[in-house]
């Protein structure tokens, strides 16, 4: 098959991002007989089988130029439809069922802490209140782009900054 792939794309993306990334994930999705339309999707007909292949590349066994990456791609295609014309990925492992305990278990978890809660919803003036505060304090930081820093980073600076000024 005859690729036309921009790959102008993901090498920028790679050039820009080599420093905060360990990896790149290659990921294949396949349906068993064929993939859903829009109009499939819409009407919530769910394909009878779906398989993902995953494979991690890490950013130290990339090339560095743009040509060589852009070869770099086109097999990793060439290497997906090899995949999808054989039907089946290799070392396939079929889904594990879960036991009936398990799923009742599950179950029971998650209607107990719901009911707990709306419990708390509806009767506690504190729990009120953190809600509140809470919504509207990501609210306010949404609408005005507020990016809280976390909260280790936050104390070595704290901490670094109260430790300099001795």
């Amino acid at each position: 098959m005859f690729y036309f792939l921009k790959t102008k794309g993901f090498c920028t993306c790679l050039e820009e991002l080599r420093a905060s990334l360990s990896a790149v994930y290659d990921v294949t999705i396949g349906y068993k007989y064929r993939c859903p339309s829009f109009l499939d999707n819409v009407f919530g007909l769910d394909p009878s089988e779906v398989h993902i292949h995953v494979r991690r590349f890490p950013l130290d066994l990339f090339p560095v130029s743009e040509d060589e990456i852009a070869s770099w791609l086109m097999d990793r295609f060439q290497c997906k439809d090899q995949l999808l014309s054989r039907g089946q990925f290799p070392n396939q492992v079929s889904e594990r069922d879960l036991s009936d305990m398990n799923i009742v278990w599950n179950c029971m978890m998650v209607i107990m802490l719901t009911s707990t809660c709306f419990f708390y919803i509806f009767t506690s003036v504190w729990f009120k209140l953190y809600v509140t505060l809470a919504c509207a304090y990501l609210g306010t930081a949404t609408f005005f782009h507020v990016r809280p820093q976390p909260i280790p980073g936050f104390l070595k600076n704290f901490f670094t900054c109260h430790l300099s000024k001795t």
